[in-house]
């Protein structure tokens, strides 16, 4: 039975159970205490009681501290969209309120303000799955109990209303515009295009390759580190080959002649199969290219801007790389291969 007493102007309940932590709450009105301890009690007895005294005592706020310092610890990529997304929850009304009193209804406020400030559905499905991936967190990695569950998975995410960028294809002439430019102002961009779209490559996997990763004898090259954690061999085209051997060229004629780096990548003469690579560790294999990933979308944005291209992005390169793999010939198995897609849905 629970404990009821008078405790000042107010009244106090304590119910203590064995296996169960002690529970106590006070009421102005002492009929209130008496209906709040008979629904404590009759929980326990039915075992369904939840222990909601540390979501209520937490604050949400502090959760999207703990998650971006845990994500920066663990060396997560894409840290600096993680923080910028972070920031953006961190101006809405959510950051108010305790952890456990957060409910669908003000994750659907959040969706609502988001999607009505002109942003593309396609950005705010990526706040909705970081808010879906903090609160697992928080519930399986922490051991913080919600009282009402993970509360973004009772909102469903908006559906897209313009057709998504997947449907993006370049048009005639598009691909040489580009290029042109590119030539111009930042040649590894270039590089980087025609190789992104030989293979289907994402933008940091490119980055992410390193001399020993490349096996010219065979024109394979091993992608150890993938957005899903799968790492896969893929052969190189002799397009993708001959772009890569234009960049190693870029690198051993800078070091003779810095001036070399801003030539044109058409005057570079494509490397042979059987030049000699310097193996190094693994950890210490230096990278293909020496460019940050903002530098490559900025220098790409610039070079559609100047060539009047509009609606492109380059992440839609990897998709018309993959069209073009189809065109080619290639079965959804080969493609998927070289694509890293885990499955075929992407077709």
């Amino acid at each position: 039975m629970a404990t009821i007493r008078k405790n000042g102007n107010s009244w106090q309940a304590i119910i203590r159970r064995k296996g169960f932590k002690q529970q106590s709450k006070a009421f102005p009105l002492k009929r209130d205490v008496i209906a709040w301890a008979s629904v404590k009690e009759s929980e326990l007895v039915r075992e369904t009681f939840v222990d909601s005294a540390t979501a209520n005592s937490t604050s949400f706020a502090d959760c999207l501290d703990r998650y971006e310092k845990e994500q920066t610890e663990a060396g997560r990529r894409s840290l600096k969209q993680l923080k910028s997304q972070l920031n953006i929850i961190r101006k809405s009304d959510l950051v108010k309120l305790s952890l456990g009193n957060v409910n669908p209804v003000d994750i659907a406020k959040f969706q609502n303000q988001r999607t009505d400030s002109g942003i593309k559905t396609a950005t705010y499905i990526k706040d909705h799955n970081l808010l879906h991936a903090i609160f697992e967190t928080i519930q399986r990695s922490w051991g913080i109990t919600l009282p009402k569950g993970n509360p973004v998975k009772l909102i469903s995410k908006p559906k897209h209303k313009d057709p998504t960028s997947k449907n993006r294809r370049l048009q005639e002439g598009e691909e040489d515009l580009i290029l042109n430019e590119l030539n111009k102002a930042s040649f590894q961009t270039a590089i980087i295009v025609r190789f992104a779209l030989a293979t289907g490559m994402r933008r940091g996997e490119v980055l992410n390759i390193r001399l020993n990763d490349l096996d010219l004898k065979n024109s394979t090259l091993t992608i150890p580190a993938t957005k899903t954690d799968y790492p896969r061999v893929i052969p190189l085209t002799k397009n993708a080959h001959k772009a890569l051997a234009k960049q190693f060229i870029a690198i051993l004629r800078q070091t003779a002649k810095k001036s070399e780096g801003r030539k044109s990548i058409e005057d570079y003469e494509p490397l042979s199969p059987k030049h000699k690579l310097k193996k190094h560790k693994s950890a210490e294999s230096p990278k293909l290219f020496n460019i940050k990933p903002d530098s490559v979308s900025n220098a790409f944005r610039k070079a559609c801007k100047k060539a009047d291209i509009e609606n492109l992005t380059f992440h839609d390169l990897r998709h018309e790389a993959i069209s073009r793999l189809f065109e080619a010939g290639l079965d959804m198995m080969e493609v998927s291969t070289i694509s890293g897609h885990k499955s075929i849905a992407f077709i």
